[in-house]
């Protein structure tokens, strides 16, 4: 969905994503890093916007390789900010800050 303000998406991490080797060995989860620039690619798709600087960020349950993730945000004055999560359990929130 998506309107002026406020944009969904989803996405999955393939389970033979190179980020994924060595993080962990027999049980991997995606990076908070990944978990961020699918964010980042989705603020770009949604508003063509750059942000300046994560504000904050919490993450809150894993995302295993081959699970979707449902990302919301919200875009007012100051920035965007996001959640996402697999069906009802928050995976991760946060702010951007817009310069």
């Amino acid at each position: 969905m998506k309107n002026s303000r406020h944009h969904e998406f989803e996405f999955t991490i393939p389970g033979d994503h190179p980020c994924l080797e060595g993080h962990f060995p027999d049980h991997p989860v995606v990076p908070a890093v990944v978990l961020l620039d699918q964010v980042l690619q989705g603020i770009d798709r949604a508003w063509k916007r750059q942000p300046r600087r994560l504000s904050q960020a919490k993450f809150v349950s894993p995302l295993l390789p081959d699970e979707p993730a449902q990302v919301s945000l919200e875009l007012d004055a100051d920035g965007i900010k996001f959640s996402a999560r697999k069906g009802e359990r928050l995976l991760f929130n946060g702010n951007f800050l817009l310069p």
